[in-house]
């Protein structure tokens, strides 16, 4: 944009040839939007940004700063507090993004606006105290914090100065160590819990093709496993977005393909959506941070399996695959691969891998419909295909209550739904509504569930009292997973 351009009055009608645009898509739908801008393809390629200002009757003005690339760019949730707020203290914490336990010696500077460019003067810096910022009296809006230290590359996050709803402590901002060799380390953020879930996983998985390595052949990095093939879970946050977020550290990669992605372990039970948690994936290399990977915009198809527009309830969409590594370069490339799905991801096999469209279902479902299974009869049988998954049907008495658990044999890991059954053409079923979910949960009343997944579920009254169908699946809870199990539904 040139220097006219800049000068103008963003919330006057535009000139058609300006290149400014103006939108009011808020006011019919519940505070999202979507801005087009001219010549965004030409921009982006000479690393060009756009400066998005929001505003309400009633609160402060609020202004992104966004990096433009080709295509649609989302810049997740965009916070605004009361213009009528007083001043107030904003502080906060920055961490080592490795490790926890040290103390970061340095800088935190403060600059309006959301997504602030570096590039732009401070409002102020202050000197870090024992790891801790603090800027006083600071008008109500929304800023940026940077944190600097030696040996650590800057990181940023978001705050607010909201009068007496200013938040006592704002998000912990992660700082990793500068990366050298053929090392990768990669933080994730998102928002402050509450409003968005509070406990996000990050997950790595690839193949160990060194013979001088314990952890050969698949390997899988996250909560539960938090090393393998010289890839590490430096932390894991169950706590909410302010207290900072997880770091994934690869050392010594291994010329192979890295898949990493994110799973939303607290939306189902929060009822929130993965969608609306503001999640920000930063990568660094030797070369420095090369790449930050957002959320992409919700997508119809998302919430085909669960009726109903976006409205940041959960829908049963938990897991993104973000980016894969190609480390059979040096240093590693990143390449982004950002794709939604109601499973674990599929894993890339080649880096760039090309993203489905829409939900990722790791594994086509076969031709043949559910099989049933009775009430109070244990189901032996086993998924042969890696990540692939099983359907079953059952009959239920409405107002009873129903206990459907599966017992692991020589199946590794699994994951457990259940759907309302909806009756297609021809007489079949198939999934419909979500109603229960399990990830290898114990649920009471015993709380014995240690090899498998649970769950207890009453079916609601019918209007005709007529009973109903429901089709439970079974998910082999990675791609490289297979095995037997039972299966059972238990009327109480």
């Amino acid at each position: 944009m040139d220097a006219d351009m800049a000068l103008m009055d963003p919330f006057s009608a535009p000139p058609a040839d300006s290149g400014l645009r103006q939108t009011n898509f808020s006011a019919g739908d519940p505070g999202n939007f979507m801005l087009h801008l001219p010549f965004t393809r030409l921009l982006a390629r000479q690393g060009g940004t756009a400066e998005l200002t929001v505003s309400k009757d009633g609160l402060a003005t609020s202004r992104v700063t966004v990096a433009l690339e080709t295509g649609t760019v989302s810049v997740g949730n965009v916070f605004m507090v009361s213009a009528s707020a007083r001043p107030a203290t904003i502080s906060g914490e920055c961490g080592n993004a490795i490790d926890a336990r040290s103390t970061i010696v340095g800088t935190a500077s403060l600059r309006a606006g959301i997504y602030a460019s570096l590039a732009t003067n401070a409002m102020t810096e202050v000197p870090l105290s024992s790891g801790r910022y603090a800027f006083g009296d600071v008008d109500p809006g929304v800023y940026t914090v940077t944190c600097s230290g030696e040996g650590l590359e800057d990181a940023s996050a978001n705050v607010v100065s909201n009068g007496d709803a200013t938040p006592s402590s704002c998000q912990t901002i992660l700082l990793p160590p500068t990366v050298t060799g053929n090392t990768v380390t990669t933080v994730m953020t998102w928002d402050p819990s509450p409003p968005t879930a509070r406990d996000l996983d990050f997950h790595v998985q690839f193949v160990a093709n060194d013979p001088t390595e314990g952890n050969n052949g698949n390997c899988h990095v996250y909560y539960a496993n938090m090393g393998c093939g010289m890839a590490q879970l430096d932390r894991d946050n169950v706590r909410g977005g302010q207290h900072g977020g997880e770091t994934l550290t690869m050392t010594d990669v291994y010329e192979t393909i890295y898949t990493v992605y994110v799973h939303c372990y607290s939306c189902y039970y929060e009822d929130l959506a993965l969608e609306d948690s503001g999640m920000t994936v930063k990568t660094f290399t030797a070369d420095g941070q090369i790449s930050e990977i957002t959320l992409p915009a919700p997508e119809v198809s998302n919430y085909e399996e669960y009726p109903g527009e976006p409205d940041g309830r959960y829908h049963g969409v938990a897991y993104l695959r973000l980016y894969c590594i190609d480390a059979s370069v040096s240093p590693p490339a990143i390449h982004p691969a950002r794709a939604y799905s109601m499973g674990t991801p599929t894993a890339c096999e080649t880096c760039p891998c090309d993203p489905p469209e829409g939900l990722d279902l790791t594994a086509e479902a076969e031709e043949t419909g559910p099989i049933v299974i009775s009430p109070g009869i244990a189901h032996e049988t086993q998924i042969a295909i890696g990540g692939s998954s099983e359907m079953f049907i059952f009959e239920a008495v409405p107002g009873f209550w129903y206990y459907i658990q599966t017992w692991l044999v020589t199946l590794p890991d699994s994951v457990l739904y259940m759907y309302e059954a909806e009756q297609v053409a021809g007489g079949s079923y198939e999934a419909g509504t979500l109603v229960a979910y399990n990830d290898d949960r114990r649920d009471p009343p015993d709380w014995t569930q240690y090899y498998g997944s649970s769950f207890w579920y009453q079916p609601p009254y019918t209007a005709d009292g007529s009973n109903r169908f429901y089709i439970v699946e079974v998910r082999a809870y990675s791609p490289s997973q297979t095995g037997s199990y039972y299966v059972s539904v238990t009327q109480a």
